[in-house]
C-alpha cells in the first residue's frame, strides 16, 4: 500500500535525466525511483579507510608540490638541466607506493 508521500527538489537537468531514464524503460518517474530504491545496495563507508586515503592523497600532493617547486626554482636559476632527477624519481616512486597502498587496501 502506497500511503506515504515525499517531495524532493532537484535541478531541471536532473529532473530531465530522471524522466529520460524512466521513459527509456517504460516507467513513470515515481516507479523508477521506487525501483531504484529497492534495487540499490547501500555500502557503509569505513571512516578509517577514508582517513587513510585522505592522508595518502595529502602525501602525494606534497610530493607533487616538492617536484613543482624544484622545477620552478631550477627554471628561475636557469639550471633546469641541472635538476637532480634522482630526487624527482624518488618522490614519484614514493607517490606510486602510496597509490599502490591505496588500491590494495580498498
Amino acid at each position: 500500500m502506497k500511503d506515504k508521500t515525499i517531495n524532493i527538489r532537484m535541478s531541471e537537468e536532473l529532473f530531465n535525466l530522471l524522466t529520460l531514464k524512466a521513459k527509456a524503460i517504460g516507467k513513470s518517474n515515481s516507479e523508477f525511483i521506487r525501483e531504484a530504491i529497492q534495487e540499490t545496495e547501500v555500502k557503509q563507508s569505513n571512516s578509517k579507510d577514508i582517513s587513510r586515503l585522505i592522508a595518502s592523497l595529502n602525501h602525494i600532493g606534497n610530493n607533487i608540490n616538492q617536484i613543482t617547486k624544484a622545477i620552478n626554482i631550477a627554471k628561475l636559476q636557469n639550471k633546469l638541466v641541472d635538476i637532480d632527477f634522482d630526487d624527482i624519481e624518488n618522490i614519484l616512486t614514493i607517490s606510486k607506493r602510496y597509490l599502490k597502498d591505496i588500491s590494495e587496501n580498498n
